[in-house]
């Protein structure tokens, strides 16, 4: 019996471009073989003060980049979500748009270490 899981992921962001905008919230809900949730995990976090889009913003109940702004960085999360994801599939929807922005986190927060 494999004990496959699959992470459903979903992102809110300041825009479309996975360089420049930001991740203002991250949603994760892990699944067994059966499709049951096994676990799931959400933060808000700051966007330093990069403004969110009117959709964006309606996704986080009105919020804005200023509400945000007490929020912990990707960084602070970055172990846990990594933790929370490595030993699963990814999917959702439009989920190339999500991965790509949590890949270029990443690689963002691996190039400031360099």
């Amino acid at each position: 019996m494999t004990n496959k899981r699959t992470v459903f992921i979903h992102l809110v962001t300041t825009g479309i471009d996975c360089v420049k905008d930001k991740i203002a919230k991250i949603t994760l809900a892990k699944v067994d073989e059966d499709m049951e949730i096994i676990d799931t995990y959400e933060k808000l976090l700051t966007t330093n003060g990069i403004e969110l889009s009117e959709s964006a913003s309606r996704q986080l109940g009105g919020m804005t980049a200023v509400d945000l702004l007490m929020e912990q960085p990707f960084a602070f999360y970055a172990d846990e979500i990594l933790d929370f994801i490595s030993d699963s599939d990814i999917g959702g929807w439009s989920v190339q748009f999500h991965v790509n922005f949590l890949i270029q986190a990443f690689l963002q927060l691996l190039h400031q270490v360099l």
